[in-house]
Order: structure tokens, then C-alpha cells, then sequence
């Protein structure tokens, strides 16, 4: 994957290769500052990936409907991130630049912390054959694969995980709770508890008692104690849903 960074503050465009570079060591990622020559190469070459700061003089001279890249605006703050319509996908990022806030918006932009993960574990687990990222589960009987985006939650069962989908079906992993955690997105999926983990996309409601509604009828409790570390990543991925009473927005 090819990324580029376009910004003229040094310690901003360093911090953020760096992090990508953490992130997986096999990203390609070019730091541009000058132009008009920046601009011809950024014409010329194939990026996955924009960064562009806020603060760059020339940045409207970057007509960013025009290439098939994706674009991360880098800002101050979420007042200044960026109005109108653009034919392709973007985010932004806000000072000062976190290696959380970087995974979190690549996840959305293109499932970026599944790649990330699946090459550390050496891309055993996920299939990328398909539009949509899917799980390979193992069990006792041999092994299925499952779409990542019809998990609603993960329930543990001893050393075994309970996988309950959007199809009212059940699916069973001789894997524990911990291995999955550690593999699927951290922005969209959460534990909320020792033994539970959910799908944020498929929340219909919580209540301030600590119960959330899930699709397809389900209700899981929070722990106390993950209440908080709950409604914070919620709140980063949905910052609009969550009203002044902690509860989800329909």
C-alpha cells in the first residue's frame, strides 16, 4: 500500500510515517512538502492514501476528486475539518497525532486494522478474497468462514467462543475470547465484558443501567467497570449518537 503525507510541519508528517510504519513495516510511504513538482508526482503516482494538513498554503490546488484515493485531513480541531462533497472517502485525524486515532480512521477507510493485524499474525485467520473482510473459524469438525460484518457478539464458553450472527445462527471457535480481541477491529468491536465482546455497528440502544440492545433482539450487559472504556470508543467512532445521559441515539 502507498501512502502520502502532505504537510510542511516536519515533527507532524515524521510522528505520522512512523506510526504507519509501526503499523506494518511494508507500507510506502512518501512525506511531500514542495510544489508544483509534489503535485506532478502525486498525478503520477498510485496512493491508497492521503494525508493532507489543513495548515499547507497550497492545498486547494489538490483537486481530490480526481485521483481514486481515499483522503485524511489532518487539523487542530473537528471545527476545522473539512465541508462539502467529494467523490471519495475521508476522514480526518486532530492534533496531536495518536497511533489509536491513525488505526481508527484507517479501519474505516478501507478495514485497514484487519491487513495490520493479519500480517502480524501472518494472515491465517482473515480472508480478503471478497468484498467483505470474513473470519476463518476453526472447530473440532474442521473450519468455516464467516463475514466479519454479520457478527453481532462473541460470547466465551470456557476455552470456546460463541458467535452469535445476524442470521439468528450460532457458530462455535475452539479459540479463546483474548484471541479474537486481539484480531478484529478495536473501533468496532468492544468487551464490555470479562466474557463478551460486541459488534458496535449492530447497537440499537443502551441504557445508563448498563444494558445494550443489540440487532436480532439480543441484550448484553456492560460491566460496571467497562462502562466508561465502552461509551469512549463508541463515542470516538459515533460522536453524534451518544447524548448527555451516556445513552445511544437510534
Amino acid at each position: 500500500m502507498n501512502i502520502a503525507i502532505f504537510s510542511t510541519d516536519d515533527a507532524v508528517s515524521n510522528k505520522l510515517k512512523r506510526i504507519l510504519k509501526s503499523l506494518n513495516d511494508r507500507l510506502i510511504v512518501d512525506i511531500f512538502g514542495e510544489w508544483p513538482l509534489d503535485k506532478i508526482i502525486l498525478s503520477q503516482k498510485k496512493y491508497s492514501i492521503v494525508f493532507v494538513d489543513l495548515t499547507l498554503p497550497q492545498r486547494e490546488e489538490l483537486d481530490l476528486n480526481a485521483h481514486l484515493y481515499d483522503v485524511v485531513f489532518i487539523t487542530d480541531s473537528s471545527e476545522y475539518a473539512p465541508k462539502g462533497d467529494y467523490t471519495v472517502k475521508f476522514d480526518y485525524l486532530i492534533k496531536p497525532i495518536t497511533k489509536i486515532h491513525v488505526l481508527q480512521v484507517l479501519e474505516k477507510l478501507n478495514g485497514f486494522q484487519l491487513h495490520y493485524l493479519a500480517y502480524k499474525n501472518g494472515a491465517k485467520s482473515i480472508d480478503f478474497n471478497s468484498n467483505h473482510p470474513a473470519l476463518i473459524l476453526s472447530s473440532n469438525d474442521g473450519f468455516e468462514r464467516i463475514n466479519v460484518e454479520q457478527i453481532i457478539k462473541i460470547e466465551a464458553s470456557k476455552s470456546y467462543s460463541i458467535f452469535y450472527m445476524l442470521d439468528s445462527q450460532k457458530r462455535v471457535s475452539t479459540k479463546n475470547l483474548g484471541y479474537f480481541e486481539r484480531l478484529l477491529p478495536l473501533a468496532t468491536f468492544i468487551r464490555v465484558h470479562h466474557h463478551c465482546i460486541i459488534n458496535s455497528s449492530h447497537i440499537k440502544s443502551y441504557h445508563s443501567s448498563g444494558i445494550v440492545e443489540l440487532r436480532s433482539s439480543i441484550f448484553q450487559a456492560v460491566s460496571k467497570r467497562k462502562r466508561h472504556e465502552f461509551l469512549t470508543k463508541f463515542k470516538q467512532v459515533n460522536p453524534y449518537c451518544v447524548n448527555k445521559n451516556g445513552e445511544v441515539k437510534s
